[in-house]
């Protein structure tokens, strides 16, 4: 036994560390690897080989085992979110809180009952009894159902009863018949009748699964065919696509075209973020200057987030027709506020120097998601008009890109909804709900009248009370923290191009 116990405490420290190894490095694989999920199998086998080391145990450990295992399950509960890495170290919580709650079960007195209420009562043994049945109906209904419905509380509240339900039927024709048939009964042959019950189950679920499971990859596969075929910018009137579909007077006719491609929307950077420009998070501090050579090119700095940085694709055409030469200060979480003890310092240091040099810029453009400078207090407020004030008293205009509405998950999920109709058009965000962050940027702007303006764009990418998340036939936003993607800035860039003229030379 002592071997046994040697040899499965090896399996899952090598188990463990592997988990913990591949969960950092791939994280998406280890998920799903098998591999990194055996050790926890082999605490369940050390769980048995210990039993008889459980039966003995006095009832007040067995309540510290019982409900801190409890507890630990609790914390995994609230603790892991989707963005966890998972398996990892994380898998330690509900894992050993199980191990736990088990061992404190193992031959226990009838007093217990009372002792582990929380699991003895006649909900909890329900949902236990089916519990490998749910387990596994769950994943697909969970898979399945934000493929074809928005999720919203009765949605998910259907969900949780289907699941129920599937779980009682499978529970009830197909996992006790298994468990109770005579092929685990030693001496006695299977039922013909049984057998053939049980294969029909098994042949339908599979077949409904599969047939679901094909729709929805078919549907997807002709959704992004039909965006990066026959839905092509060309296919729509140049006066609606995108943002121009916004403005007064616009008079479009409903079209099928979505564009860009739904499967490539986070691709659709247009180049914002390559590592000539872009200072990724860790990175050392970066710059990169591109436009007119001219002697005489009005000299422009970029600065700011990666909201700053998704308009460097416009500012690379805007630089020709504008004859100027800009130069960037652009990095993840950098946007032009003070940053003393973080990571994003020694760039901010940087841009700051560059910008506060006499003469070094004509023109400061700076732009920042509202998501990221929520947390943002008048004293940071304050100290960040100081520096763009250094900066303006070395004798550069500063213009403020008013901070992009934040849209909703469910609202860019429903874009990826099988039958979404982009004629309808029903994805959005509201208005009051996408701005409901405070535009940092452009109070810091406001609290330098003559020295900064602030250029609106709220109205290039929302109507009158709602932010689509398809504008004209393009999709506006690649992801939920206000990024836009390269295909719809392009349609923005005759409104920047005349706006920022305007805030120029006025």
């Amino acid at each position: 036994m002592l071997a046994v116990g040697g040899f499965l405490a090896a399996l899952i420290a090598l188990g463990l560390a592997w988990s913990i190894y591949d969960t950092a490095t791939n994280a998406a694989f280890a998920y799903f690897s098998s591999f990194t999920r055996f050790w926890e199998l082999a605490v369940g086998a050390a769980l048995a080989c210990a039993a008889p080391l459980f039966r003995r145990l006095p009832d007040a450990l067995r309540a510290i085992l019982l409900y801190g295992g409890l507890a630990l399950i609790l914390v995994a509960a609230f603790v892991l979110k989707p963005e966890s890495p998972f398996p990892g170290s994380l898998a330690l919580l509900p894992v050993l809180g199980s191990a736990a709650v088990i061992a404190a079960g193992v031959d226990a007195p009838d007093r217990y009952d009372r002792l582990a209420w929380p699991l003895t009562n006649r909900i909890a043994q329900h949902l236990g009894d089916r519990s490998y049945s749910l387990y596994l109906w769950h994943f697909p209904l969970i898979v399945l159902a934000p493929e074809i419905l928005p999720v919203t509380g009765p949605v998910l509240l259907g969900i949780i009863v289907l699941t129920w339900l599937l779980s009682t039927l499978t529970y009830r024709f197909v996992e006790n018949p298994v468990r109770y048939s005579d092929w685990l009964t030693p001496g006695k042959s299977p039922s013909k009748r049984r057998i053939g019950a049980m294969e029909a189950t098994a042949i339908l679920t599979t077949g409904a699964l599969t047939l679901a499971l094909t729709f929805v990859g078919y549907q997807r596969i002709a959704d992004a065919a039909e965006a990066a075929g026959t839905g092509t910018a060309e296919s729509v009137a140049t006066e609606c696509l995108g943002a121009a579909s916004l403005q007064t007077g616009a008079r479009c006719e409903p079209s099928s075209t979505i564009v860009p491609a739904l499967d490539g929307l986070q691709q659709d950077t247009g180049g914002a973020y390559s590592s000539e420009c872009w200072r990724a998070e860790n990175d050392a501090p970066k710059s990169c200057t591109f436009g007119s050579d001219s002697p005489s090119a009005k000299r422009v700095a970029l600065i700011g987030d990666s909201q700053a940085a998704m308009y460097i694709p416009v500012l690379r055409e805007l630089a020709g027709d504008f004859d100027w030469k800009v130069t960037t200060y652009v990095g993840w979480g950098c946007a032009w506020v003070p940053h003393p003890g973080q990571p994003c310092e020694s760039q901010a240091t940087l841009a700051q120097n560059a910008l506060t040099a006499p003469g070094s810029y004509d023109l400061i453009l700076t732009a920042a998601s509202r998501k990221a400078l929520k947390s943002l207090d008048a004293e940071g407020v304050r100290q960040s008009t100081e520096l763009w004030r250094a900066a303006a008293d070395s004798g550069a205009s500063i213009v403020a890109l008013e901070s992009v509405p934040i849209p909703s998950e469910e609202s860019l999920q429903c874009v990826q909804r099988v039958g979404f109709d982009v004629t309808n058009n029903d994805c959005a965000t509201p208005l009051a709900a996408a701005t409901a962050y405070p535009d940092a940027i452009a109070e810091i702007a406001n609290g330098l009248p003559g020295a900064a303006s602030v250029v609106s764009t709220i109205d290039l990418v929302c109507e009158a009370d709602r932010c689509p998340s398809v504008v004209g036939n393009v999709v506006a936003y690649r992801d939920a923290d206000g990024h836009l993607t390269a295909s719809y800035l392009a349609t923005m860039k005759p409104y920047l191009s005349e706006r920022l003229r305007q805030a120029v030379s006025g």
